[in-house]
């Protein structure tokens, strides 16, 4: 169908092999919403239905699509660039995943004129591209191959704006007097010597944003392209403007947090900023915000394009501008100026920061007489400073150009332990925290189901906090604080059975029984289809979205968000949505990328977890809202694990309600009914059907 608003309707296909560019119709790839599922779809088609085992292939795909919303102002949602590739970082095999990144590059390809660039085969000799207004170019990149991240971006700024052009001069992007004009410098994404030396953790870097999960930038280096920088003047067309700017002058005022006042009441903590996380106010994400006084530099919130939240830092100093979450507490070296310097490292050397974020099975290694100089596995790091600056930029700097036992860890820390010999031990006892698909451990499997379930059915960490910072980060900032928290269990999960429609507050009980109850597989299921759709494809961030409740104050107290996602992808693209329309969209999406999967070779075997997830209990509080003794409290899953069992009887009933079969492959009469039956068709003929 062709909607109203949101796409530009063009999608420029790249073969790097024979240097040729095709522009070819997005109408046949909108209906998905755009990013990942469409660029799902569009992947299986311009394989001819023949998928890669891994992005190493000069044959892999790979797809940068921008959505609906990209470039039109709805809050928190226009501006992720979401990438569909077959993954190298996965293990012990990658499968077909997803990474993006937010900023300014989705809304500036749009601009340029299309929804989504897609790459094809491999370059001879180091590349970049080159997209203005339409036009697409390929360039040689020789001079540009060993650069950072920065350096690369600034170098094609000059290219592209003109040497001697000054920041905010305005430019003509042809050579007419029709041409577009703009200040704004072009937007490049990038991969530094990480990506060039096909690091499997190795990211895509645009401005200051990284997309790094399943290793797009060794992806890129096994094609020899550099960069995509993308310049345009155009615009986005919208299905009812005021529809659009209406909504949002209402969520300001219902729930943006308020700029004026960082701090409407006192902190219960000193040098906490309480209320900025509870309300996800300007900056909370940004741990050095609300953690770390000792950080002295000016800095102010900042946050991509259109987004209400600005959940990032820019600093006077410009060093970790843009640190988001983790990368800003890397290590714990100092907590000021050499954090931000670390995390500005990681992204010029294109390193995913959050599979960087811990080096303790290296530190514990070490201690144990293994891992070392002159130890077992020798190695010249100065482990005698394992929480120094200096052994962070060694040990990053081993990684990104393999030496040292960066060698063997670029091929991601799974299959350096394997070789090592120590993956079975570690992974099992828990000293190696990689709980599916070598993905470093982001919420506790064994716990926070919605991550560990949909997670092992999926192809990489599942990275959708989505309702998790209900669930688990308002009862913990709580407990934190000290405080009662003004929305207690009981009415949380009431709360959030009306804003999901799944009607039964028991949906959201994270007691021993209640993780392999009937209900809590709905909202998993719910949590799946709300991240396919809403979150990977038309792109809404999950810092964000969706939102159960608020503790503004005032008549909006508890309230959760009223279905503004609907509402704006309906001002923007003309379409009616719901509820169930939305999810029966998230499900056909999380059918595809199965069946694309199962093309690869996947089957039921590998949508498991490691072992510590099902041996060693946890040990630790960690506050979820549970039914215990007839009661709703936020209790702390003390001394839990998941039951191996149980857990086989999870992936059937899973499978089924999505309507796979026990083996976990889509039926033919699931994909026919999708629209999918050349999907089905490609299955059979692979003999997995």
């Amino acid at each position: 169908m062709a909607y109203a608003g949101g796409f530009v309707g063009k999608i420029a296909v790249v073969d790097l092999s024979s240097g040729k560019v095709e522009v070819i119709s997005s109408e046949p790839y909108q209906s998905q919403g755009g990013g990942w599922a469409s660029g799902l779809e569009l992947m299986f088609d311009l394989s001819g239905g023949k998928v890669p085992a891994d992005g190493f292939d000069p044959q892999a795909i790979f797809i940068m699509f921008a959505s609906g919303l990209s470039g039109t102002g709805v809050p928190s949602a226009s501006e992720r660039t979401i990438c569909t590739f077959p993954g190298v970082q996965g293990f012990p095999k990658p499968w077909i995943t997803r990474s993006g990144w937010g900023g300014r590059f989705a809304p500036m390809m749009k601009a340029a004129g299309f929804d989504a660039i897609a790459l094809k085969g491999a370059a001879a000799k180091p590349v970049w591209i080159n997209v203005v207004d339409g036009q697409v170019t390929i360039e040689s990149a020789e001079d540009l191959w060993g650069l950072g991240t920065i350096a690369t971006q600034e170098e094609i700024w000059a290219r592209v704006r003109g040497d001697k052009a000054a920041f905010g001069d305005w430019l003509s992007t042809g050579g007419t007097r029709d041409s577009g004009r703009s200040t704004l410098r072009p937007v490049v994404a990038a991969i530094g010597p990480a990506g060039e030396n096909k690091v499997r953790t190795s990211a895509v870097i645009s401005d200051t944003r990284a997309g790094g999960q399943g290793g797009p930038g060794a992806v890129w280096g096994a094609k020899n392209l550099k960069a995509v920088s993308v310049y345009g003047t155009g615009g986005v067309p919208v299905a009812d403007p005021k529809a659009l700017i209406d909504l949002r002058l209402e969520m300001q005022q219902k729930y943006e947090y308020p700029v004026d006042e960082i701090n409407p009441q006192p902190s219960p903590v000193p040098g906490l900023s309480y209320w900025g996380l509870l309300d996800r106010g300007p900056g909370f994400a940004a741990m050095d915000y609300y953690l770390n006084a000792k950080i002295k530099t000016p800095h102010r919130p900042s946050g991509c394009m259109g987004c209400y939240i600005c959940c990032r830092n820019s600093y006077a100093d410009a060093l970790g501008n843009g640190q988001h979450c983790v990368e800003s507490i890397f290590w714990g070296s100092d907590g000021g100026t050499n954090e931000r310097r670390i995390a500005t490292m990681l992204n010029d050397l294109g390193l995913d920061a959050f599979q960087y974020m811990d080096p303790g099975v290296l530190i514990r290694l070490n201690q144990a007489g293994i891992v070392g100089p002159g130890k077992k596995i020798d190695s010249k790091l100065p482990f005698d400073r394992p929480q120094s600056a200096a052994w962070a930029e060694e040990f990053l700097k081993a990684v990104a150009y393999r030496t040292d036992i960066g060698a063997d860890w670029a091929e991601g820390p799974g299959r350096a332990l394997t070789k090592w010999g120590l993956w079975e031990e570690l992974s099992g006892n828990g000293s190696a925290p990689y709980p599916y698909h070598g993905y470093t451990e982001h919420y506790d499997p064994r716990l926070e189901v919605d991550w560990s379930y949909a997670g092992a059915l999926g192809s990489r960490d599942r990275n959708c906090h989505s309702y998790n910072w209900e669930v688990h980060w308002l009862p913990t900032v709580v407990a934190i604080a000290g405080v009662e928290s003004d929305v207690p269990a009981e009415t949380l999960v009431q709360y959030m059975a009306e804003a999901t429609e799944l009607g039964d507050p028991m949906c959201f009980d994270y007691s021993e029984q209640g993780i392999y109850s009937d209900a809590r597989l709905a909202a998993v299921r719910w949590i799946m289809h709300y991240d396919e759709y809403y979150l990977q494809s038309v792109g809404f961030c999950d810092w964000a979205w969706p939102h159960f409740a608020t503790h503004r104050g005032g008549d909006t107290a508890g309230k959760a968000l009223d279905q503004y996602e609907h509402k704006f992808w309906t001002a923007v693209t003309g379409e009616e949505t719901d509820t169930e329309k939305s999810q029966e969209k998230g499900r056909k999406q999380a059918t595809i990328e199965r069946a694309l999967q199962i093309l690869q070779g996947r089957t039921r075997d590998d949508d498991t977890m490691a072992g510590y997830v099902f041996d060693v209990p946890t040990s630790a509080p960690y506050f979820l809202p549970a039914y215990i003794n007839g009661k709703w409290t936020y209790d702390t899953c003390l001394n839990r694990t998941l039951d191996r069992d149980k857990w086989e009887d999870v992936k059937t009933r899973l499978y089924k309600a999505e309507g796979w079969s026990e083996k976990g492959v889509p039926t033919r009469e699931t994909l026919e009914g999708m629209g999918y039956g050349r999907i089905a068709d490609a299955l059979a003929a692979a003999g997995a059907l």
